[in-house]
């Protein structure tokens, strides 16, 4: 199953989402690769602990045919977990893709990599920059699945809509594209507003709509991102409680 994680909104745990079901699968004994395909790179420092310079392999060296995409590939401090990093130089290669759009099919590019590799993993995880760019066009047409964060706050509706009828216009303009979605309600405050909000998402969304929802605890996030751990590994923590029963729902969908 290869599923990426995508919001055209910022701040809404997209990067905390695709570490913390990557780390959940592993420690369930899955196979499990996470792919950054954000040139921020914020995922590959939390799971490798460092920077990727420009002549080292990560996922800007495949895409640009520097190297084999399984050259790639690093292990990380978790047992069946794997990183594809990325780096800044990654904004450089999706200019090279839209400067060459009219060459191949610069959309596919991912799939194709990934392709060579996929039947050796259990689970594939492809994290996001907010923006739809042509690697998040990449990342759509290469998943089964999308999750979509979503998180309690102004502007989370039009993020919603906006990623939605980028994915609806990819499904129905490319051929060979199929994959559907959930969304994951993030950075939950315990209020009759965030209830409310939560009600009327569940009316509009129905079951797309995952059951469990992330609380809002900022200190132990910001805490498991610089200690470059998975948040999910603190056993005190309410929101990597949360995070567990997340990991919890989507391996009984499966």
């Amino acid at each position: 199953m290869i599923r990426t994680i995508l919001n055209v909104k910022g701040g809404v745990a997209k990067t905390t989402t695709a570490v913390n079901l990557g780390a959940g699968f592993a420690k369930r004994g899955k196979k499990t690769l996470l792919v950054d395909l954000d040139g921020q790179a914020n995922l590959t420092r939390i799971l490798t602990g460092r920077v990727f310079e420009r002549s080292e392999n990560t996922i800007v060296s495949a895409l640009a045919k520097e190297c084999e995409i399984n050259e790639c590939i690093y292990p990380t401090k978790i047992e069946n977990l794997y990183v594809i990093p990325a780096n800044i130089y990654l904004f450089t290669i999706e200019r090279y893709m839209l400067l060459n759009a009219g060459v191949g099919v610069q959309q596919f590019k991912l799939k194709n990599l990934l392709k060579k590799i996929e039947k050796e993993y259990d689970e594939i995880i492809i994290d996001n920059n907010p923006s739809l760019n042509l690697c998040a066009t990449n990342s759509l047409c290469a998943c089964n699945e999308l999750i979509i964060p979503l998180s309690i706050d102004i502007g989370a509706l039009d993020g919603i809509n906006a990623t939605l009828t980028h994915c609806r216009d990819i499904l129905e303009g490319i051929d060979g594209v199929n994959f559907d979605f959930k969304i994951l309600v993030t950075m939950v405050n315990r209020n009759n507003t965030d209830k409310n909000i939560i009600a009327e998402l569940e009316k509009i969304y129905g079951d797309k709509i995952y059951k469990n929802k992330i609380r809002y605890q900022a200190t132990p996030v910001k805490k498991s991102g610089l200690e470059s751990k998975a948040l999910i590994e603190d056993l005190k923590s309410g929101v990597a409680q949360d995070y567990r029963a997340f990991i919890d729902e989507v391996i009984s969908e499966n």
